[in-house]
């Protein structure tokens, strides 16, 4: 199992939106940050296994040291199990 970093940004007139610095494209929308924590798990999930998919290696998880985002209002270390197709 391998834990990514999600970031989790919100405007004053927005929604919830979560990116991962280790994923480009890799991205979501929420209402509430129940919905984005939710979302995270669902959409890190479907971007990784169509990278496995496509015979791309995955990303080694940065770590919380190196992430310095000051946009961010917060960061969610999301598990993911990483099943390489068969």
């Amino acid at each position: 199992m391998k834990s990514y970093i999600a970031l989790v940004h919100k405007d004053k007139q927005s929604v919830y939106g979560i990116s991962f610095p280790d994923f480009l494209g890799c991205i979501s929308f929420a209402e509430s940050l129940e919905e984005i924590q939710k979302n995270s798990l669902e959409v890190l999930q479907l971007h990784i296994k169509g990278m496995l998919e496509d015979g791309h290696a995955l990303p080694e998880p940065t770590s919380l040291d190196m992430c310095q985002d000051k946009t961010a209002v917060a960061y969610l270390l999301v598990p993911v199990n990483v099943k390489k197709p068969v």
